[in-house]
C-alpha cells in the first residue's frame, strides 16, 4: 500500500462523532446525510478507486442506448 493510500486508510478509521440529534434522526428515518466527513483529496482518491473497480467489474459490452428497459 502506498504512503498516500495508507494515510487515506487511516482517515477512514478515525471516529466521526455524531450529535444526539443526528443519532435520533437516523433512528427515526434510517438515513443520515453527513457533511465534510472527508476532505477533497480523500474524496478524489476514493472516487478514482471506485471508478477503476466499476470498470473492472463491468461486463456490459452494449451501449446503454440499446438496453431494453
Amino acid at each position: 500500500m502506498s504512503t498516500t493510500a495508507f494515510s487515506y486508510h487511516q482517515q477512514l478509521h478515525e471516529p466521526y462523532l455524531l450529535s444526539k440529534e443526528q443519532i435520533e434522526f437516523y433512528q427515526e428515518n434510517r438515513f443520515i446525510k453527513l457533511k465534510q466527513v472527508f476532505d477533497q483529496a480523500t474524496l478524489s482518491y476514493l472516487n478514482e478507486l471506485i471508478s477503476r473497480r466499476v470498470e473492472q467489474m463491468n461486463t456490459q459490452t452494449k451501449p446503454l442506448e440499446s438496453a431494453k428497459w
